[in-house]
């Protein structure tokens, strides 16, 4: 069986707290130790995404987002938010601020 660690031992060895997502959620595996930053995915492509990978928001994705008009986030985010995705992480100083609201998705990523 492949190395892997789950969302949660990520969670009880650094200094992340996890903002949505239920118990479940903790127990997803990462077996692909590499990251994805997102900005083609911002930018709506998507045909070689590595879902495995934990994505990681850092000071250009959320600027970007919050560059984004309403209409932009509602087309974008439902491809990323889907539940194939194994981890967001948001590695900034700005939080990016999603302007418009579908349920189960905070108002702050």
């Amino acid at each position: 069986m492949p190395k892997s660690i789950t969302i949660g031992e990520i969670l009880d060895k650094e200094h992340y707290v996890q903002v949505t997502g239920d118990e479940k959620a903790l127990e997803r595996p990462i077996y692909v130790a590499e990251i994805n930053r997102p900005g083609f995915e911002l930018a709506g492509f998507f045909k070689h995404s590595d879902f495995r990978r934990i994505i990681i928001f850092g000071d250009k994705e959320s600027a970007f987002i919050n560059e984004m008009s309403e209409e932009r986030q509602r087309e974008i985010f439902p491809f990323l938010i889907k539940p194939k995705w194994r981890n967001f992480s948001i590695s900034s100083r700005l939080c990016p601020t999603v302007t418009w609201q579908q349920p189960g998705v905070p108002d702050s990523l």
